[in-house]
């Protein structure tokens, strides 16, 4: 099992960290960086100057692959977890691979009978999901480890922030390992009836609630939209696809809908029993299930490379969700060339292109923000051409020049952002003034184009918020009034032939 180059740069750094800081640190590791294989090496170093190492796993299919690993080193190791029939190596052995799970119900019965794992070097497996957490807090009062290493390929908080106290170790990124042919190319396309759904008047919190998406997103419009791009992106051959929803009830209505159309498909969620989950897994690996609706089980952690397809079905404002979530279609195989990533809820215009390298290592709520703008301004460099199929949009580099000369009024990055905000949500205002035309009586397509394009474009050019617009464009229909209501708006906005 040879390193790659980058795997035996990471070994170094990581070395390099413990032997100056006690810090923890977290190598930055994305899909198929092969972190099993560098983390086995890692241990094999550590091994060898007498540490005893902890490896906590939060998957019982990654203790299967980590032993095997093991195995071909010739590394002894005793495993704490409550699937494991295999054999174990005894006193002699200075690695234990637990599952976080049963390393944290047993943590009182084993300092009561004295029987914790030596751990002078502790590694945290997908170390975001459990960093900081009161549980791995115990755990690592328990072990008191002199050196915490972590590994994850979205090294960062619920809120995009790097973890608190951690160290981020990086080599290559998602775009390097493609580039290298580690990777799949995924191409991404936009989900056309997409585009026009409004989801600023939910989630003010950290991420959008189920039941807030449920109600714009699980419905018959939505669920045949995505199944109609779907479909024509398909062409009438298999393809092997994972659909990642935000409820059970968004699981189940799609599974549905993908049955009732002669495609063989399943869901996979907690409210199922384990057996059901896996004879589903089983029959999906097997291809006797082509699509598999997964809420959020399998966005982490998941692999099964010969996956070609997978499709966004839920907003989120969390990176990590997205970039792992993307990362299930990344995985190379004999039987795909590439791979398609469909957006159905508008994540590439919150969080940019999945490939576009992703700074793990600020720690500032202001500067965050500014930099998920620029992540954004990447998407837009890079965004939409006209749909190859009536359904989707494949991103690419053309068609922002055909919103070049709205955009150009103000160079900086904040100012081109809010200009291209305006472009880019002409959908959704045409939507609601043809609405308003609507309940006016007025002949619709000229006095909503004249509206956008002379009324609200100008108006957020000179500061004015896009949101608003839609507010006040939303009151009107709610309350039945005429475009009196423009009141609201500048005196110019006002002075619009609308009434």
């Amino acid at each position: 099992m040879e390193l790659r180059n980058y795997q035996i740069e990471a070994i170094e750094l990581i070395e390099g960290h413990m032997m100056f800081d006690t810090v923890p640190c977290c190598l930055a590791a994305p899909t198929s960086f092969g972190k099993t294989i560098t983390s086995a090496h890692l241990i094999k170093d550590l091994v060898a100057e007498g540490k005893h190492v902890v490896f906590l796993v939060n998957l019982t299919s990654l203790i299967d692959q980590t032993t095997k690993t093991l195995d071909a080193l010739d590394i002894k190791y005793n495993v704490l977890a409550a699937s494991y029939k295999g054999a174990q190596g005894g006193p002699a052995a200075k690695v234990t691979i637990a599952m976080q799970q049963t390393m944290s119900s047993r943590l009182d019965e084993m300092s009561k009978k004295g029987t914790l794992p030596a751990c002078d070097i502790l590694i945290v497996d997908e170390m975001h999901i459990s960093h900081d957490t009161q549980t791995m807090n115990d755990v690592k009062n328990a072990l008191r480890p002199s050196n915490i290493i972590g590994l994850s390929a979205t090294p960062i908080d619920g809120s995009g922030l790097k973890l608190k106290n951690v160290e981020v170790i990086e080599t290559q990124n998602t775009h390097e390992l493609t580039q290298a042919g580690y990777l799949t190319k995924a191409d991404t396309h936009i989900l056309k009836y997409a585009e026009h759904l409004d989801f600023s008047d939910i989630g003010s919190g950290a991420d959008y609630t189920d039941p807030e998406v449920d109600a714009k997103l699980n419905n018959d419009s939505y669920n045949q939209a995505v199944f109609d791009g779907w479909k024509e992106y398909r062409q009438g051959a298999k393809l092997k696809t994972i659909v990642f929803v935000s409820s059970i009830e968004h699981a189940k209505s799609m599974r549905d809908l993908f049955n009732d159309n002669g495609i063989v498909a399943s869901e996979y969620h907690s409210k199922m029993t384990q057996a059901v989950r896996q004879v589903n897994m089983d029959a999906f690996k097997d291809g006797l299930i082509e699509v598999m609706i997964s809420v959020s089980s399998l966005i982490a952690g998941f692999d099964m490379p010969d996956i070609e397809c997978g499709i966004m079905c839920r907003p989120t404002k969390r990176a990590r969700t997205y970039l792992q979530a993307v990362g299930r279609i990344l995985r190379l195989h004999p039987s795909k060339e590439s791979a398609i990533w469909i957006d159905a809820a508008q994540i590439t215009s919150e969080h940019g292109l999945y490939d576009n390298p992703y700074n793990f290592k600020i720690d500032d709520k202001y500067e965050l923000k500014k930099y998920k703008q620029s992540r954004r301004y990447g998407y837009m460099k890079s965004f939409i051409k006209e749909p190859t199929t009536s359904c989707l949009k494949k991103v690419t580099k053309s068609r922002l020049e055909a919103h070049k000369a709205k955009i150009e009024g103000d160079s900086s990055l904040e100012g081109l952002i809010e200009r291209y905000d305006a472009c880019m949500d002409i959908g959704s205002l045409l939507v609601l003034g043809f609405r308003i035309a609507k309940l006016l009586g007025q002949p619709s397509t000229n006095k909503t184009l004249v509206f956008v394009e002379e009324t609200c474009i100008p108006y957020v050019r000179e500061g004015g918020s896009l949101k608003a617009i839609k507010t006040r464009m939303r009151n009107i229909i709610k309350d039945g009034k005429k475009l009196a209501a423009l009141h609201y708006f500048p005196e110019w906005l006002k002075e619009q032939n609308w009434n």
